[in-house]
């Protein structure tokens, strides 16, 4: 086809060459690919300029724009360029798709009127500072994100926008929506610095909404959550007019239904309350005064306690706070107020139970005494890790900064303690300072009144919070019950709720009532959600019991039974093992007899067992630690022993410390806590330890994301420090100072491989899946992509440790954990597969030069597959990670491998792209593992990520277009439909491949496992079709799947047509 004249004027005025390009459509043409690779190019449709892309070209100049003979133009790609500014003339009125993005410079854009075709605007990455968004009715989806944005307007509504990407624009403040965007599905405004968000009208279609790290002060006035809403993240946003025990709190915290049944539930004003509680929380050392100064403020003549009558762990208590004055609360009326009392047994065996219960929000009374010495006490702990683990865990994440602390040193009347306040500078939340004496009430008044004068420090929050009037009510007899210790979900709605609170309103209410201390529930645990703990103090006594029993470890079920815990029921010792191992405290085991037993960390020795003759001695162990910040939380290593129970070697467990071994290597690791100065040491003994070590370590990140959620942390890390011998230093300068004995912390992680074996990523991150190595097949895919993929990695690890962490708590289902795990699998199959072509395009290939080709090192006869999958949101996975898995482990193990190219996977696949796919790729078998249902039909997905379902017709319309490719293969040998009542696809299409399998009813995923393993074990070792077919469903029928349910065998569901017009 003649080149256009326009394009022969742009590259005489521009100095470049613009070639034209064969796409299926102009959305194809429009997609970003490599640099270098389609810098200048057209795209003509019916011989008419359809598509203009000029792309890191750094171009300055936009006069070129002017040209009339562009005015038919619908696609104009200029990305990565250098313009400043940019308008927009009048007749390019045809655009529907508008790329600028990372066009640094750009800080205006400006239309010359409304554009009533355009789709699409991308400019992310920019530089643009201003934009007024003319009319476009027709706009579908705008990207501004990570740019410099400064003022945004629309000129109207965008009823066609289902996309509006704003996130990373820090300096916006404010954004005004007009009533009209009716189709609004992701509305993402992620740290934009907005402080005002006004929207006019609902937004009925919305399915997300980010506000996460901006400074918005007030909730849009009226604005209730469109039911269709999933996500809402709200973290770091001051408002006011939400409580924050509503929102919650921590990174990408969804507050969707606590904060909709929230809003509908302060609709009517007159049913509204203050709450007026809050905690105050005493800790400290053991007998230094912390449950004399509870008493003395409830009753200043009580009889001061003896020695044998000191809190054992935790007691609590409400504190009346009478009269308080508006100039101390900013209301405008004098108000009572309830301080629930914290009472913390100091006692070092109860520490990493106490620690569960600390909070932000809070007012903290830390208190030491002139006798409190390390001299005295074994149990001491020093003021800087009391202040340490006070102010990790009080940080108020919207706040910015920790619960206030009252410091108070008690026992004066005994003898005189020098006292550093300088020290309380290094926090920056110590308010006051009190010396008392309880005995005498020495300065005990000064006490008293610190109290309420500290308390608004704590957050306003806490006094012009309000809630419906039915929810405090809900709550006054759930605390009004606390003498029955716990009640079942259902007795909770039926008994305590009636018709004030639909279950909605319900769980939100349990959710927040637990965040505050009021009850404790396990609404995402599978085995305890049903079960509401009406008063927290029984659940810290039965723990307690437990480590005052005395027992040794490995502790007899029985035991619990007969004396630990005789005095509860069968039914709450049940849940009470379940509690112990959902907090990490225990696990259970069997032993040789078969009866059931527990190991308790906390119970174990403090004698060392004689372990050094039983690890290798050939050389001295190495030396690492791992150093914690802010605090290490005691018990860590505990926890540790209970997630790689399976790794502990020779049951060498005692006090704060344990041996693992992992079976894959010959390498031991001891694991010691040193939780007061923030240290976990490891000792490593034999050879190639990089599988236990990072297990260990991957196993810690675990336990330190988990607290950190679970106590909404600003942080919690640790940094790898290594022993050379002489001196402790960072894992860094080991490197630079060439200790080779410590390659393992930075050589390649996951399995041993040599550096000219990295074009085989797909095969190496393969056999780990395998081998259900998925954590580290991760870990060596983060270390060899390049770095415009590393992005991806780092979301998919952090998926992967949220399911195991959710797995473990039995938060998950068994078939959602299935479904977010292929999903992830699929991933990372996909992002392999992308880094192997990076990899041979920038030179590790044999060819340096060749073309971008997925199927590398192939011939004419070398055949090709490509699997096509797609995960559509609101369906369940099926399960083609194992499936493609089962093609790869296939070919590898056959004889003939070589006459088959490696699969190919594309995941996520649009039925718009699905022609452009084939096409590319070319395949001889065509393998595609879809959804499906009877109704509608193969489900793709949309650019949305949403179920997209398509006909049988428009299904043959696409292979048959594929087949009249005169540059193409035509007819395709193999087409697999692995998908449930497939058949009147396959139908639809026989005129267009030699051999389709279809199905003629529901398929069950692990039967299209099983077909395909077998399927192509006997195709990629020279059998045919016909064969092949017959020998996979003869292995469905060796599984003897039941067939309750189906109108057939399943062994019989999937059958084959041949085609034998060739």
């Amino acid at each position: 086809m003649p080149q256009p004249a326009i394009i022969a004027k742009l590259e005489q005025q521009l100095r470049i060459t613009i070639a034209p390009f064969d796409a299926p459509d102009l959305k194809a043409f429009m997609r970003y690919g490599r640099k270098g690779d389609d810098n200048s190019q057209y795209f003509l449709k019916d011989g008419k300029l359809t598509g203009l892309k000029l792309r890191t070209l750094g171009l300055k100049d936009t006069s070129f724009l002017e040209e009339r003979e562009l005015a038919g133009l619908q696609g104009l790609y200029l990305a990565e360029n250098d313009f400043s500014s940019l308008q927009l003339p009048g007749h390019l009125q045809q655009l529907r798709l508008l790329h600028l993005a990372d066009n640094k410079e750009l800080k205006t854009l400006e239309f010359a009127g409304s554009m009533p075709l355009l789709e699409e605007i991308d400019l992310s990455d920019s530089g643009i500072q201003t934009l007024q968004l003319p009319a476009c009715p027709a706009l579908q989806k705008l990207d501004v994100s990570r740019s410099k944005l400064e003022a945004f307007s629309f000129a109207s509504a965008c009823p066609a926008l289902w996309w509006l990407d704003l996130s990373g624009n820090g300096e916006l403040r404010k954004l005004k929506m007009p009533a009209g965007f009716k189709a609004l599905q992701y509305l993402y405004l992620y740290k934009s610095g907005i402080q005002e968000l006004q929207i006019n009208g609902k937004l009925p279609k919305l399915v997300v909404l980010d506000l996460e790290g901006n400074q918005l002060k007030q909730w849009p006035e009226k604005l209730l959550l469109p039911e269709g809403l999933e996500t809402l993240y709200l973290e770091g946003n001051p408002i006011e007019n939400i409580p924050e025990t509503i929102r919650g709190s921590g990174e990408r915290h969804n507050s969707v239904e606590d904060v909709r049944q929230y809003l509908l539930s302060i609709i009517d004003e007159d049913k509204v309350e203050y709450l007026h509680q809050a905690k105050m929380i005493l800790v400290g050392n053991g007998e230094v005064g912390k449950t004399s100064i509870r008493l003395k403020l409830l009753d200043s003549k009580a009889t001061l306690p003896k020695k044998k009558d000191r809190t054992q762990g935790l007691d609590i208590v409400p504190y009346e706070l009478k009269a308080l004055s508006p100039d101390l609360t900013g209301l405008e009326d004098a108000i009572d107020f309830q301080l629930n009392i914290w009472d913390f047994g100091g006692q070092g065996k109860y520490r990493e139970v106490q620690q569960l219960f600390f909070s932000p929000q809070s007012l903290y009374l830390f208190v030491t005494a002139c006798d409190d010495t390390p001299e005295d006490k074994e149990s001491y702990v020093t003021f800087d890790y009391w202040m340490s683990l006070v102010h990790a865990l009080s940080y108020d994440r919207e706040q910015e900064r920790s619960s206030p602390v009252i410091h108070v040193v008690n026992k004066i009347d005994k003898e005189r303690m020098d006292i550093d306040q300088t020290a309380h500078n290094r926090f920056g939340n110590v308010e006051e300072f009190h010396a008392i004496s309880c005995k005498h009430l020495t300065n005990f008044e000064a006490l008293r009144k610190a109290i309420p004068r500290v308390l608004p420090k704590v957050g306003q929050g806490i006094f012009r919070d309000q809630y419906n009037e039915d929810w405090l009510g809900v709550m006054e007899e759930l605390q009004r019950r606390q003498g029955e210790h716990h009640i079942t979900y259902q007795e909770y709605r039926d008994e305590v709720c009636k018709d004030r609170l639909n279950d909605g309103e319900a769980r939100a209410w349990l959710r927040i009532l637990d965040r505050i201390g009021t009850v404790i529930y396990f609404g995402e645990n599978e085995k305890l959600k049903d079960w509401i703990i009406l008063n927290p103090n029984w659940v810290k006594q039965a723990v307690f019991e437990v480590i005052d029993s005395g027992e040794r470890n490995p502790v007899p079920q029985w035991r619990f039974e007969k004396q630990i815990w005789s005095h509860y029921s069968e039914k709450e010792r049940e849940k009470l093992f379940e509690l112990l191992q959902a907090y990490d405290l225990a696990y259970k085991q069997q032993n040789a007899f078969g009866e059931q037993e527990f190991v308790v960390p906390a119970l174990l020795e403090h004698e060392s067992p004689n372990y050094q003759d039983l690890l290798p001695q050939e050389e001295l162990p190495l030396k690492l630690r791992f150093a914690f910040k802010p605090i290490l939380p005691a018990g860590t290593v505990n926890k540790l022993m209970v997630r790689l129970k399976d790794y502990i070697y020779r049951g060498l467990m005692w006090k704060d410390n344990v041996v693992f071994h992992h079976p894959d290597s010959n390498a031991y690791v001891q694991v010691e806590e040193d939780w007061q100065e923030h240290f976990i040491y490891l000792s490593v003994y034999g050879k190639q330890p990089s599988v236990i070590y990072e297990t260990v370590t991957s196993t810690l990140k675990d336990i330190n994301n988990d607290f950190k959620n679970a106590k909404f942390l600003k942080e919690l890390e640790f940094t790898v420090e290594g022993f050379d011998g002489e001196e402790w230093m960072k894992k860094r300068l080991l490197k630079k100072a060439g200790a080779d004995f410590f390659n393992f912390l930075w050589e390649k992680p996951g399995i041993h491989y040599k550096e000219e074996d990295e074009k085989n990523i797909m095969d190496q991150v393969k056999e780990l899946i395998a081998k259900n190595r998925v954590g580290d097949a991760l870990e060596m895919l983060k270390s060899l992509v390049p770095a415009h993929l590393e992005a991806e990695v780092l979301q998919l690890i952090s998926r992967y440790s949220k399911l195991q962490r959710d797995s473990r708590m039995g938060i998950l289902a068994n078939n959602d954990e299935n479904v977010e795990r292929n999903r992830i699998v699929s991933s990372i199959l996909n992002l392999a597969s992308e880094a192997e072509r990076d990899n041979d395009h920038t030179g590790l290939s044999d060819s340096s030069d060749q073309e971008d080709e997925t199927f590398t090192n192939v011939t004419d006869q070398t055949k090709k597959i490509l699997f096509i999958c797609s995960s559509p949101s609101g369906k369940n996975l099926l399960d083609f990670g194992k499936e493609f898995k089962s093609i790869g482990i296939a070919r590898q193990l056959a004889d003939s491998r070589d006459d088959y190219a490696e699969p190919i996977i594309k995941t996520s696949v649009e039925a718009d792209d699905l022609l452009h796919i084939m096409t590319k790729y070319q395949p001889d078998i065509l393998h595609i593992s879809l959804h499906s249902s009877k109704s509608k039909g193969l489900y793709f997905e949309n650019n949305a990520g949403q179920a997209e379902p398509i006909s049988a017709e428009d299904f043959k319309d696409i292979i048959e277009t594929y087949a009249s490719d005169p540059d193409g293969k035509g007819r395709i040998e193999t087409i697999v439909l692995s998908c449930c009542d497939s058949e009147a696809y396959g139908r639809a299409i026989t005129n267009f491949a030699d051999h389709i399998v279809v199905t003629k009813d529901l398929f069950p995923d692990k039967a299209a496992v099983v077909y395909a393993k077998d399927f192509y074990r006997m195709l990629f070792n020279n059998k045919d079709i016909g064969f092949a077919h017959r020998s996979a469903t003869s292995a469905i029928k060796r599984k003897k799947y039941p067939s309750d349910g189906f109108a057939h065998p399943i062994h019989e569901i999937p059958f084959l047509i041949k085609n034998d017009d060739k």
